[in-house]
């Protein structure tokens, strides 16, 4: 409450920086003080402003700096009223002391405002002054300083209350008495624009709500809005691309069209696809996979593609083995296999540069990619159904009819395939021969792809006599 005789107030001057000062011990009254801080800064404040009026206090007002007493003598000059939270521990404070003798060497008694919020502070009426042997809240620098009872609000109370705000029953009319002292103005005059001031706030937050809630229903609506028009405006994008598909595969041009329907046809939640996509991706699918079939003149047994994704390689019933152009689908290289049966299987090697054939004439061949030559033959007693390389490309495994599976080490292969093989096969006939023939196969079936070919010297004259001697008639290189 507030005690003691009527103040006269006074208006606040424009050279004032802060309404009051507040002064106190931070040990007593660490909670207590900003509390009352904020409820001066919110009472009778209007909606637009920051604050009702301004309160130092040092925990929050200053910067940590290595002068500290300049600051709070500067805080002090700049302040109208000093506010006193009055406890033992404040009397007892040099800091306390020191703040407040220099108010009173700086003003009057009369603009120091007492807070109690511990102790006590017994007002002798007959000495006109505190009685010093009962009252323990007040610096001893206070001693003879009033003539009469000074104002002061009795907070002591507020101790035992956890959260304190001006919807306290008790805090609200004590936070009414100081800032009635401190702006100089009538308990009823501010008590009554408090009221007002808490309606206008009530008033004015309830038309920004609705007005909120107004904007989000219209923003929402125009969301909408937008959503439902992109979805149309993809729609129709998905049916011009769905149209040009169709008129793509109509003109033969089926990559295009397939590029066309599978941009149609992405569906998303903003962008729908139209019911015209999807049976035109599956058409130009199927229009693009027709214009891939690699066409053979015989059926085709077999078909690999390169290691490198870059060709294809088929084995066909028409005697041929051919390669493709993985993208263009154009023919690279054909390998005919004259007096031979349909080609059974085909691979390519690890790297790419060489192919294996397998052929129902009992023999399996080795090409170059590159030159599109026989690099080696081999054969089985029987059709080979099967042929494919090692990991590693060094070796080849075949498989046939005969029951057998075969590794052959290219290396072997490619070596004898030429003229140290022929010169073999020349050896072992009498002086004289020229062809292979298929005798000569069976010596070596690596021969066999060379049936009837030109391999031996020409007769010297010691073949010839051998000849009239004889000997050459019985293998001749013109005998089967």
């Amino acid at each position: 409450m507030l005690a003691g005789r009527s103040h006269s107030t006074m208006n606040a001057s424009s050279s004032y920086k802060y309404n009051a000062f507040m002064s106190y011990s931070h040990a007593a009254d660490g909670k207590l003080a900003p509390a009352l801080q904020t409820a001066l800064h919110q009472f009778t404040k209007p909606w637009y402003r920051l604050r009702a009026m301004r309160v130092f206090r040092d925990k929050t007002s200053l910067a940590m700096t290595p002068e500290l007493w300049p600051s709070i003598q500067g805080a002090l000059s700049e302040s109208e009223y000093f506010l006193l939270l009055a406890s033992p521990q404040a009397a007892q404070s040099p800091w306390v002391q020191k703040e407040v003798d220099w108010w009173l060497d700086h003003r009057t008694a009369q603009t120091l405002f007492l807070v109690l919020t511990e102790g006590e502070a017994v007002w002798d009426a007959s000495a006109g002054d505190f009685n010093w042997t009962k009252t323990n809240a007040l610096p001893a620098v206070l001693e003879g300083k009033f003539k009469d009872e000074p104002l002061y609000v009795d907070l002591r109370w507020a101790k035992l209350v956890a959260n304190l705000s001006l919807r306290h029953s008790q805090f609200r009319p004590a936070v009414l008495d100081i800032s009635s002292t401190l702006l100089g103005r009538p308990k009823d005059e501010l008590d009554g624009e408090d009221v007002q001031q808490h309606r206008r706030f009530r008033t004015i937050t309830r038309l920004v709500i609705v007005a909120l809630t107004l904007l989000t229903f219209l923003l929402t609506v125009g969301i909408i809005g937008v959503v439902l028009q992109t979805r149309e405006i993809a729609h129709q994008a998905s049916l011009v691309l769905a149209t040009a598909a169709q008129n793509a595969s109509d003109s033969g041009h089926f990559d295009r069209a397939l590029r066309f329907a599978t941009l149609a046809t992405k569906d998303t939640w903003l962008s729908p696809t139209s019911l015209e996509a999807a049976p035109q991706l599956t058409r130009a699918a199927h229009a693009s996979a027709i214009q891939a079939i690699l066409i053979h003149e015989g059926s085709v047994t077999s078909a690999a593609f390169s290691p490198d994704s870059t060709k294809i390689v088929t084995a066909s019933a028409d005697q041929t083995a051919r390669v493709w152009d993985a993208t263009t689908k154009e023919e690279l290289a054909r390998f005919s296999f004259t007096y031979r049966d349909a080609v059974m299987s085909v691979a390519f090697s690890p790297d790419s540069t060489k192919i294996v054939t397998a052929s129902d004439d009992h023999t399996a061949s080795i090409w170059d990619v590159a030159t599109h030559k026989e690099l080696a033959r081999f054969a089985h007693d029987l059709p080979v159904v099967s042929a494919t390389f090692s990991p590693d490309s060094t070796k080849i495994v075949t498989a046939s009819g005969d029951r057998t599976a075969r590794v052959w080490d290219i290396s072997w292969l490619t070596k004898h395939h030429g003229q140290e093989l022929t010169d073999r096969v020349c050896r072992e006939k009498l002086i004289g021969a020229r062809h292979i023939t298929f005798q000569d196969i069976k010596i070596s079936p690596i021969l066999s792809g060379r049936w009837e070919e030109d391999v031996c010297d020409p007769p010297s004259w010691f073949s010839r006599l051998a000849k009239n001697l004889g000997f050459g008639s019985k293998q001749t290189g013109n005998s089967n």
